[in-house]
């Protein structure tokens, strides 16, 4: 139905958009590529076409267009919390760390109860090596969502780690919660 859309309103941005999603979750990534290509050609300023043109860009490892386009998302829009994420996402994978906390840091000022935006954080200062600023990170991501398996999980691994048996063991079991989607990866 959607590509039928598309025949009948090939310069809706919104449709081009709708189509480039549905193409990325399948895998189609030429496809995706060519409807954001269109809609940011057809709408510049949307900060989503940006982001979702980043996301593009990533997944073929292109790693300096991707960080553009989400650039080019917050110059458009500073507060959009997608574009954030994914560029300190991408800051991450290339190892700029400082820039990534940064990122993380800003999505956090734009939003003091988004959960993901801590637990970003929180995951990027294990690499500094920086335990109890990691600790307060996920903690703080435990208190706007208590139910959220991965991030039990990633603060019972945290304290694991750290010797503290009894309250990382209890936390570590998240990862039998029926909520629990992400992949079981201890990375210290």
């Amino acid at each position: 139905m959607r590509l039928l859309m598309l025949q009948y309103h090939p310069a809706d941005a919104e449709i081009l958009n709708i189509a480039r999603a549905r193409a990325f979750q399948m895998g189609r990534l030429d496809s995706a590529g060519v409807c954001w290509s269109q809609a940011v050609e057809k709408n510049p300023d949307s900060a989503n076409a940006q982001t979702n043109m980043g996301l593009v860009h990533r997944s073929r490892k292109c790693l300096s267009e991707a960080e553009a386009c989400f650039r080019r998302a917050l110059a458009i829009n500073s507060d959009h919390m997608a574009a954030l994420f994914n560029l300190g996402d991408t800051l991450r994978i290339q190892r700029r760390l400082g820039e990534a906390e940064a990122t993380y840091r800003q999505a956090i000022g734009v939003n003091h109860d988004n959960a993901d935006a801590f637990a970003k954080l929180g995951f990027l200062l294990k690499d500094f090596g920086r335990f109890a600023e990691t600790e307060t990170a996920y903690r703080h991501a435990l208190g706007i969502s208590p139910d959220n398996a991965t991030y039990k999980l990633q603060l019972g691994v945290l304290l694991l780690y750290a010797g503290r048996w009894s309250e990382g063991g209890a936390l570590f079991e998240a990862r039998l919660d029926k909520g629990f989607k992400g992949v079981l990866c201890i990375l210290l």
